[in-house]
């Protein structure tokens, strides 16, 4: 039951027998949701990647529902939160102002060092479940002047 499937136009059936398919060329994420159900159901605990623990508190749908979005959504945070002690550990200097979902600031002081250089601390790849993953960036310098 995707609610979004029937704004898509995908009838039931069509979507079963997609998921089918697709699961088919893919054991080992059938075997990764196997081991979430079992881990909703037993122990009401799910981890990210870096093993950030979410405690569920739901029950039912609810809890399965959170269960199988928690991962993902904590590994997220997980790699924001990361990149930000990678920047202020590799470049001391340079200064988290504040975060909004999947943006960034930082006050770096002129001359302090070059967007290359953040550019290369913040596209270090992330090993998640066994793969290196490099996230993308985009910059969008943006200077002020003192006042």
């Amino acid at each position: 039951r995707i609610p979004g499937s029937k704004a898509l136009g995908i009838h039931q059936a069509e979507g079963v027998e997609i998921a089918t398919r697709y699961l088919k060329k893919h054991p080992a994420l059938q075997a990764y949701w196997e081991t979430l159900e079992h881990q909703i159901r037993t122990t009401r605990i799910v981890r990210s990647f870096s093993g950030r623990k979410r405690h569920l508190y739901a029950h039912g749908d609810q809890a399965r529902r959170e269960g199988y979005n928690a991962p993902m959504q904590c590994g997220g945070a997980d790699i924001l939160n990361l990149t930000i002690v990678r920047v202020i550990t590799a470049l001391p200097m340079v200064w988290y102002v504040y975060g909004v979902h999947d943006s960034f600031w930082f006050a770096v002081p002129e001359g302090a060092c070059t967007v290359w250089e953040l550019h290369d601390v913040v596209e270090q790849p992330f090993t998640i479940n066994g793969h290196d993953l490099m996230i993308p960036i985009e910059w969008k310098p943006i200077r002020r002047s003192r006042v």
